[in-house]
């Protein structure tokens, strides 16, 4: 019985070293949270996003955590999680111990056990990026989305609004992604489709379309427009009665202070028809970065880094070296090439010299922009 005990605990113990390796593994951040909303968990993730050890937070009650700028408003989100069996996810901006911003898709749930609420865990991912994209867009304007994933267009939706915008969501789904979030009362939701029973509003035409816009940005100060799904118009309609529709709505944009974000999935469309709602929307602007253009071999190099450090790993020179199959010589007349172009940096532990993206080299990611 002893033996089979001590043979119970072993593996109790190597199952929770395991657990943990998984979960100090991932590029998410990962806090759990005691019945009175202290921290009892702290992954390593959470130690690269915010650059807090886990010796600065645990134990500490979650509103008194330095990093969140609106600690009252995660603790909301918290409170709202305990005692229910929902998940509920807020964008909550983090300033880091080295004072940069980045925005946090925060989504929490109860922890149960038995029937009992222990707690809260809290998982965190990194949006900055889509955070970054809507930062230069300008009001008044209204731009087309063709080469974004869609959770990508939620997030950048859902940060703008998280700056206290009004935002109106426009799909072909009844489900309202945002329903989950704390602010999901600044956003309204409009159903593409027939009149139904549904209390939700709904579009059913083009004159719908233009209407509901209008009546919005006549309301709603600096209000955002995200439209989903606008193949239902294109194929219902000829593509002559939506461009038409489309001058209309671009009209009433350029009148108010609200912004238009319109997706499109260009396999739908000919080229020609493509054509010309590019000249007539706007695409995302880029961020703020130098028109920076290199070689494939390069651009791999800070992909590869970019990649590597959401695992939680670091790139050494030897690391790189193996993965490219390439000298010393050449890693480190690559990486140099890099450092000129302020891309990447590096910095010496112990006897390693670690290869680290700049916030420009992460920028850059995101343009592609390879020769």
């Amino acid at each position: 019985m002893r033996k089979l005990l001590k043979k119970t605990e072993k593996k109790n113990i190597s199952m929770k070293e395991s657990l943990e390796n998984i979960i100090n593994s991932t590029s998410e951040m990962i806090i759990a949270l005691d019945k009175l909303n202290r921290v009892e968990y702290w992954n390593n993730a959470a130690e690269r996003i915010t650059g807090y050890k886990k010796k600065d937070v645990i134990g500490r009650y979650i509103n008194k955590v330095s990093c969140f700028e609106k600690p009252d408003t995660l603790l909301e989100l918290v409170k709202k999680v305990t005692g229910s069996e929902k998940t509920y996810s807020e964008p909550a901006i983090v300033i880091t111990k080295d004072y940069s911003k980045k925005i946090i898709n925060i989504s929490c749930s109860p922890l149960h056990e038995k029937g009992d609420t222990l707690g809260v865990i809290c998982v965190g991912r990194d949006i900055t990026y889509d955070w970054e994209s809507h930062q230069n867009l300008i009001q008044g304007h209204s731009y087309l989305i063709s080469d974004k994933n869609h959770n990508s267009i939620l997030n950048m939706f859902s940060s703008i609004i998280l700056n206290e915008t009004t935002g109106l969501y426009i799909s072909r789904s009844p489900y309202n992604p945002f329903d989950s979030q704390i602010h999901h009362q600044q956003i309204q939701h409009c159903i593409i489709g027939h009149k139904s029973n549904t209390k939700t509003q709904m579009v059913s035409n083009l004159e719908d379309l233009k209407e509901r816009i209008k009546e919005f940005v006549s309301t709603a100060s600096k209000g955002v427009i995200l439209i989903n799904d606008i193949h239902y118009f294109i194929t219902k309609y000829c593509f002559k009665d939506f461009i038409n529709t489309c001058y209309e709505i671009i009209d009433i944009i350029s009148q108010s202070e609200s912004i238009l974000l319109l997706t499109l999935n260009k396999l739908i469309v000919t080229e020609d028809q493509f054509a010309i709602l590019e000249s007539e929307f706007e695409p995302l602007p880029g961020k703020n970065i130098d028109d920076i253009k290199m070689k494939d071999e390069l651009f791999e190099i800070i992909q590869y880094i970019y990649e590597e450090n959401r695992k939680n790993a670091l790139v050494s020179f030897k690391k790189l070296m193996a993965k490219f199959n390439i000298v010393y010589y050449t890693a480190s007349k690559r990486v140099e090439r890099l450092f000129e172009d302020e891309l990447v940096f590096t910095k010496k532990y112990g006897k390693t010299r670690i290869i680290h993206l700049t916030e420009k080299g992460k920028s850059l990611l995101q343009k592609r922009k390879t020769i």
